[in-house]
C-alpha cells in the first residue's frame, strides 16, 4: 500500500481513528498535523497531510473530506500530497535515518504530556534551539541530532522564545501514530 492511493487511504484511516479520541490537552495553537511519506519521498512533495490541521472534531471531518494542491482546495478526496508544516519535514529528515519511520504527528508539549510520555516508556529525545550551532535551521538540526543513534517514539521541541513547545510523535505509519496519541490522551484523563 505505498502507491499514493494506499498512503492517502492509510491516512483517512488514521484521521478517522481519531475522531473522538483527541484530547483537546494534546492540540497545539496551530492545531495537530499528521503526515505520512511514501517509501520514496525525498521532499515534500512524497508527503501526505490533511489540507488542514485538525484542532476540533469538526477538523477531523473536515480533513477527511478536503484536499488542497498548491493554493486551491478540491472536495472529495482526504489527503494532499506535498504537504507542508513540522511534521512534514520532522518526517523528512528521520528518514534519512531509518526509512521505516514515515508518519509523524505535532502535539503541544506540557508538563503533563512529558510526564505521560515517561508513564507510557515512550523513547524520548529532547533538543533546545537555544543549542543550534549558527546558520542552521533549529529545527532540522534538532530532529537530525535526535535520530543520530536511532528514532525515538518521540522528540520534544523545547522551543525558543516565545515560540510554543512542541512534542512530535514518529512511527512507521499514521495509524501507529494515532494509536499513541489516544494512548497519550487515554493516560492524560485517567490522572
Amino acid at each position: 500500500m505505498d502507491g499514493a492511493e494506499g498512503v492517502i487511504e492509510t491516512l483517512a484511516r488514521a484521521i478517522e481513528t481519531l475522531d473522538g479520541h483527541l484530547a483537546e490537552t494534546l492540540v497545539p495553537k496551530g492545531g495537530v498535523e499528521l503526515v505520512y511519506a511514501r517509501t520514496d519521498a525525498r521532499d515534500l512533495l512524497g508527503i501526505a497531510a490533511p489540507a488542514r490541521t485538525i484542532r476540533t472534531r469538526a477538523d477531523i471531518e473536515g480533513a477527511k473530506r478536503s484536499v488542497a494542491f498548491g493554493s486551491s482546495v478540491a472536495e472529495g478526496a482526504p489527503v494532499a500530497r506535498g504537504a507542508q508544516g513540522e511534521a512534514a519535514r520532522t518526517v523528512l529528515t528521520a528518514i534519512r535515518f531509518d526509512r521505516s519511520i514515515r508518519s509523524a504527528a505535532t502535539l503541544r508539549c506540557s508538563e503533563e504530556a512529558l510526564a505521560a510520555l515517561e508513564a507510557l516508556f515512550f523513547e524520548v529525545c529532547t533538543y533546545d534551539r537555544d543549542a543550534v550551532p549558527p546558520g542552521i535551521q533549529s529545527m532540522d538540526w534538532g530532529i537530525a541530532s535526535c535520530c543520530r543513534q536511532s528514532v525515538p517514539d518521540a522528540i520534544v521541541d523545547r522551543g525558543g522564545g516565545d515560540e510554543e513547545h512542541l512534542i512530535r510523535l514518529l512511527g512507521e505509519n499514521p495509524v501507529a501514530v494515532v494509536q499513541q496519541i489516544i494512548k497519550i490522551g487515554t493516560w492524560l484523563e485517567r490522572t
